[in-house]
């Protein structure tokens, strides 16, 4: 029997991180600290620069050589930023494509979920039918035989609703995936059929 979702369902197995992940995983955090690095190294130029007073020309020397340094600390600054924005850039769109995957999933999980509560409910239906059915065949024992005959002619004719819902509900189980429920629809079906059949002896129809 389908219980349904249960309470420890759910959790996911996490997993090793692969090589080829570990490898820019490492890249990525080298880049970044060199890119640290870079900009500390900036920051310490601007620092020496902003002190020379440039009284003389030894001082403007200085002060141009030490913008020289900061040119290329720019330079490698903007090739370490690029590699890291590529790196990013690469990572969202892994992102993205995983975002894209999971919410195709949640809509296909939904969409079970929806199936699945409302074939729930109708196998309910064909249970409390099947109680009815039960009970106005009991309600009938001891009845005249022109009453018996009308209430196994009502009965046959309820059964016979109620087997074509269940393969209704067969069907529908088998078109949302729901093999258990599929399985399910199938037996109840049968026994439903088991019964009509029974019932149509009894009223010596066809």
């Amino acid at each position: 029997m389908d219980e349904g979702p249960s309470a420890g369902e759910g959790h996911g197995r996490g997993g090793h991180i692969s090589k080829p992940d570990e490898d820019e995983a490492r890249a990525a955090a080298a880049t970044a600290e060199a890119l640290v690095e870079v900009l500390r190294e900036l920051e310490r130029i601007a620092g020496r620069v902003g002190e020379v007073e440039l009284a003389g020309w030894k001082d403007i020397s200085r002060a141009g050589e030490l913008l020289g340094k900061a040119t290329d600390a720019h330079g490698r600054f903007v090739q370490h930023l690029g590699v890291l924005t590529r790196t990013v850039e690469t990572l969202r769109d892994r992102h993205n494509r995983a975002a894209d995957a999971l919410a195709r999933a949640a809509e296909r999980v939904d969409g079970s979920r929806r199936a699945w509560e409302t074939l729930q409910a109708r196998f309910a239906d064909l249970g409390q039918a099947a109680l009815d059915i039960d009970g106005e065949l009991r309600a009938a024992s001891g009845r005249s035989e022109e009453e018996l005959r009308a209430t196994l002619a009502a009965v046959r004719a309820r059964l016979a609703t109620t087997v074509g819902t269940a393969t209704e509900v067969a069907t529908e189980a088998r078109a949302a995936g729901l093999t258990d429920l599929e399985r399910r629809g199938d037996a109840v079906r049968q026994q439903l059929e088991a019964m009509l059949d029974t019932v149509t002896r009894a009223t010596g129809s066809d």
